[in-house]
């Protein structure tokens, strides 16, 4: 088992599981204004929209390996985009939610709430699935662990939140989520780093 791509899922898992955004605020809101089990279904919409963007991204990137200034390219772009996330995630306040707002049918708003976001596409697109595509050495199992890991982790994040809120409204406010956020803006950090160094070597092997 390839430990280092099982633990860029597991990070990578946790980061996106507690950024704020659509998703998360929505499994905030319908946790408060239903139950908690409507908050667990919001979090589990990346598993209807993200496996079809992962599928395209993948069949796009693969067949562009031996094209080292679009790889690069794209891990350039990937690393701004980190950056970017992980600028907003530091500077971010616990999210505020208007615990009468939204409507039931949980799992899909949440699809829908995943699939007019940017985000995942982004994601998908400039990070998770260069990940996999710069990896030679490692088998489609693994690969394929390295998604499993990262979604369940993520979906295990949210509903982790999901639990927080449950149990009390002040979980937001509290030092526990704040630290979490920080946390995930310094590891998006670290990959952008690394991103850029990736997006630098593949640029170098032209020259």
């Amino acid at each position: 088992m390839n430990l280092e791509l099982l633990s860029k899922g597991i990070s990578l898992g946790f980061t996106a599981g507690v950024a704020p955004g659509p998703l998360t605020l929505l499994v905030i809101t319908q946790t408060l204004r239903y139950n908690l089990r409507e908050g667990i279904k919001v979090s589990l919409a990346p598993l209807f929209t993200d496996l079809p963007i992962i599928a395209i991204s993948y069949a796009i990137l693969a067949n562009l390996t031996s094209y080292g200034p679009i790889i690069g390219s794209v891990c350039f772009i990937g690393s701004v985009f980190l950056l970017s996330m992980a600028r907003d995630m530091w500077k971010t306040k616990p999210p505020t939610v208007n615990p009468d707002a939204g409507e039931a049918n949980s799992v899909k708003k949440g699809i829908f709430s995943n699939l007019l976001n940017p985000a995942p596409y982004l994601f998908w697109l400039t990070i998770g699935t260069p990940i996999l595509v710069q990896d030679q050495t490692s088998t489609m199992v693994e690969k394929t662990a390295f998604v499993l890991s990262m979604f369940t982790v993520m979906i295990g994040t949210k509903v982790g939140i999901a639990l927080g809120v449950k149990r009390s409204a002040d979980f937001l406010q509290g030092k526990a989520y704040l630290i979490a956020l920080r946390v995930s803006a310094a590891i998006f950090v670290l990959f952008a780093l690394n991103f850029i160094v990736t997006g630098y070597g593949h640029f170098k092997e032209q020259l």
